[in-house]
């Protein structure tokens, strides 16, 4: 790596088989998930530094505090960024690396060559992890993946070649753990791939965690690192469908993972964020890994799709033709967040963000030209 969709926003405060049916559902907005709660993933349509917050928004990244355009964006998939500079990727064109340098006001391609899956920005870096575009299937857990550390500085090091040099701190049957600077990185020792896997970083004195690798998750619990497998046979199996974990869908809290999994026909396997004319159904699980019990907390009903959860408020959102609900698993009320602008429409799709300040919606009509248009939240 060398250095060198119109989209609105809302923001919005605040193993026994199951048997189910198909999804039987009248919507035609399509539901996407780009993080929950406690997801310990990187960041796609919102990032922040000292200074601002930017935000994803008409095909462009916009500082979310001023409304100022910083630079145009066609079909944005990950952004992130520090004091200095908003790195970006965009899918158009097979997929390209952008930089955004906040004191000249200029965005500089970096790279054509990889197909990024997933950034995370902590102080004067930003990890990305990349693959090369070497296409072999929709499989993500059939590619071999690299890491990059991007520096404030203008520095860039591919930490997969760099902990090949290196001995490790810690080591196990399944693990390897390499001091960086202030960061533990680890390798899982079991990915059957030609290089070393870069599966998790972590800096200890601030808690941040990224969990790099695009299928599986990976967190520390006790002081053992502790694997979410994307295929985890604990996962309750669905009639008609089939399901799994991405680490985008996928949070953590205390010693459990809380995960949704979206079910799919289809002889591809998982697929995150399926159409809904393939969607069978969505359920929302607690899974610990101590006992390796996996626990259902909420299935969605006909006509409903789950569009991220709280886990401190044990609450689930739902996206319904009617629009957007908080779902209290306590008490079983729901609570009417905003509209689903496409309702109306023959297609279109709604995406869902987690935040540590909220849920943040963005929507899309369906059309290659189509302008994606603020939510109102209708508070």
């Amino acid at each position: 790596m060398r250095r060198k969709n119109n989209i609105g926003m809302l923001f919005i405060c605040g193993m026994a088989a199951v048997t189910v049916s198909g999804c039987g559902s009248k919507n035609v907005t399509n539901c996407e998930v780009l993080s929950v709660d406690g997801s310990v993933s990187g960041s796609t349509y919102l990032c922040e530094n000292g200074s601002s917050t930017y935000v994803y928004e008409n095909d462009a990244i916009r500082d979310a505090d001023t409304g100022e355009t910083l630079t145009h964006a066609d079909d944005l998939a990950f952004m992130a960024c520090t004091e200095s500079e908003l790195l970006f990727y965009t899918t158009e064109y097979g997929g390209s690396l952008y930089a955004y340098r906040f004191k000249e006001e200029k965005t500089e391609e970096l790279s054509q060559d990889y197909y990024v899956t997933g950034m995370k920005a902590h102080g004067d870096e930003i990890f990305v992890n990349a693959r090369r575009k070497d296409y072999k299937n929709n499989k993500e857990e059939t590619y071999a993946y690299a890491l990059f550390v991007c520096e404030d500085d203008g520095t860039v090091e591919d930490l997969t070649e760099w902990v090949k040099t290196q001995e490790p701190e810690e080591e196990n049957e399944h693990y390897a753990v390499y001091r960086y600077g202030d960061y533990l990185l680890t390798t899982d020792l079991t990915l059957a791939q030609e290089t070393p896997q870069l599966v998790c970083v972590e800096e200890e004195t601030s808690g941040f965690v990224y969990s790099c690798l695009p299928y599986n998750t990976y967190v520390r619990m006790d002081g053992e690192m502790v694997c979410l497998e994307k295929y985890a046979p604990e996962i309750l199996e669905i009639s008609s469908g089939k399901g799994g974990t991405s680490p985008e869908l996928t949070g953590v809290s205390g010693d459990c993972f809380y995960f949704l999994s979206q079910y799919a026909r289809g002889g591809w396997g998982y697929q995150k964020n399926p159409s809904i004319d393939f969607k069978v159904r969505d359920c929302y699980y607690r899974y610990d890994p101590a006992d390796k019990r996996c626990e259902l907390l909420y299935e969605a009903g006909k006509g409903e799709q789950i569009a991220g959860f709280s886990i401190s408020g044990n609450i689930v959102y739902l996206q319904k033709k009617s629009g957007v609900y908080a779902h209290d698993l306590t008490t079983g009320k729901e609570r009417f967040l905003a509209k689903d602008p496409e309702s109306g429409n023959q297609y279109g799709t709604m995406f869902f963000l987690q935040e540590k300040d909220g849920l943040h919606i963005f929507s899309q009509a369906f059309g290659v030209d189509s302008p994606m248009l603020p939510v109102d939240c209708g508070k």
